[in-house]
């Protein structure tokens, strides 16, 4: 799940604002005894050095490995980290052939989207995990082949209601019953399936509407 960092200072700005709702900007929050340290430390001392955070389009997945960069970074000083965020249909945005091959030994590499990365390319990344000492952290919409599953995100109705409640939080709380009941977040939660993010994009219109 996720909490909110929304300050008053953005109480003008729609709620459901690219800025607010993009990949990162709501940073994850466990349900259950489980945090970020932790995961960070069994990734850490993995003696495989290959693992993956599984789960649908728009549950938390970039939200998880956000918040996880500075705990690797600051229990990691003496290694490299580099963050890759690829995008579908993108091609800019994977890192080049000779970027993989120049990558330094025992670096940790953050991987978002790891199913848009081309064949070779993950091959040079296993290389470099195995020969190199390359830490590889990903992310992946299903099990892959080879790594070990750190952490596996999902969406249900408390996760929706506690979304809201954190990109809601300096307002009136039946703005949240407003939203879970209108026809507008329904349609979309069925329309959207398991992908929580593009629904909060879709609520966009509803609060310039219904908003304050």
């Amino acid at each position: 799940m996720f909490r909110n960092h929304r300050t008053r200072q953005n109480l003008a700005s729609n709620p459901f604002s690219t800025k607010f709702i993009q990949p990162g900007a709501i940073p994850f929050e466990f349900v259950d005894t489980t945090d970020a340290f932790q995961l960070a430390k069994r990734f850490l001392e993995s003696p495989y050095g290959r693992m993956c955070v599984v789960g649908p389009h728009g549950s938390g997945k970039s939200s998880l490995v956000a918040i996880l960069k500075p705990i690797l970074q600051h229990n990691s000083p003496q290694r490299s980290l580099l963050h890759f965020r690829l995008t579908a249909g993108v091609p800019s945005s994977r890192p080049s052939l000779r970027q993989l091959f120049s990558l330094p030994s025992h670096a940790i590499i953050l991987l978002d989207g790891y199913e848009q990365l081309p064949i070779l390319s993950r091959c040079v990344l296993h290389c470099k995990n195995r020969f190199s000492g390359v830490a590889l952290l990903v992310t992946s919409h299903k099990k892959l082949w080879g790594f070990k599953n750190l952490w596996q995100t999902t969406i249900n109705d408390r996760v929706e209601r506690y979304v809201l409640e954190q990109l809601l939080l300096d307002y009136p709380p039946d703005f949240v019953e407003l939203a879970l009941s209108s026809e507008e977040w329904k349609q979309s939660r069925s329309r959207r399936g398991a992908n929580l993010r593009e629904t909060l994009f879709d609520m966009y219109d509803w609060w310039e509407i219904q908003g304050p």
